[in-house]
């Protein structure tokens, strides 16, 4: 009776699978691994490159994160491993967690990803596998910013974004020594914002519930909202401005977003 195969590629029956039936291959070394720590086959998938992708997002543990950088390619190891250290830090240090300097290493990584030819499509899957919430909005931005056309950036450089809450307001008007009252453009403050950075984001969505119960929803009859406008760098640049200047006020009412 014949026990052992002459050559891998020699099968026990037309079903079966000699790469399998040997258990070598790192297909099935990742099963046995995944088997250890208690999941089935039918918890995750494995991708052409080794990658595991866990069905459930809540099932991640350390186990399953070392079995899945022990079989993903280098680079993408490499960029799972910087948010993961990044997430130990932040847990360490909750006070910087959504602070600037953690947004600045979180570019750092996702720029490295990106020059070692890992795909937008899947930095965004590596992050929603591994990430924290935080982390995955935070990548939204930061995927906007480095991925933007040559254009874009040529604009950002020589332009300033400001938003504000801007309403009509009456104001007295002189003429001929009678006093009248004409409907005027004003805004509470005007603020320079970095449309990557999740804080001056977070003001923006701020600043609209502001809006709406001061202005919208009190009856006011004049034009209200929240608005942005591009300016020259050359023009303003200051980051506050505590109403608008009359100098530039043609341009800003001319060129106004609303929001």
């Amino acid at each position: 009776m014949k026990l052992v195969r002459e050559n891998i590629n020699e099968k026990f029956s037309d079903q079966s699978d000699p790469i399998a039936d040997m258990n070598i291959g790192t297909l099935n070394h990742i099963k046995e691994d995944m088997k250890k720590i208690g999941y089935t086959e039918t918890d995750y998938d494995v991708m052409d490159d080794y990658t595991i992708v866990l069905h459930n997002r809540r099932w991640k543990n350390e186990q399953t994160a070392e079995i899945q950088l022990k079989y993903m390619p280098e680079e993408k190891s490499l960029f799972v491993t910087s948010i993961l250290d990044l997430q130990h830090r932040s847990a360490s240090h909750p006070n910087i967690q959504a602070g600037k300097d953690q947004s600045e290493e979180m570019e750092e990584y996702v720029q490295e990803a990106i020059d070692n030819g890992i795909s937008d499509k899947e930095i965004v899957r590596l992050m929603k596998e591994f990430g924290t919430d935080n982390q995955i909005r935070q990548l939204t931005i930061t995927l906007a910013k480095l991925t933007r056309p040559k254009k874009e950036i040529k604009f950002q450089n020589e332009y300033n974004r400001y938003v504000f809450i801007g309403y009509t307001d009456k104001v007295p008007v002189v003429v001929n020594g009678k006093k009248y009252f004409e409907d005027k453009f004003k805004c509470e403050k005007m603020m320079k914002i970095d449309r990557y950075n999740k804080g001056d984001m977070s003001n923006i969505f701020m600043m609209k519930i502001r809006a709406d119960a001061q202005y919208k929803h009190s009856g006011h009859q004049g034009e209200s909202g929240v608005y942005m406008v591009d300016i020259p760098k050359d023009m303003m640049d200051e980051k506050y401005y505590n109403e608008i200047p009359e100098e530039y006020r043609y341009i800003i009412e001319k060129y106004k977003k609303k929001i």
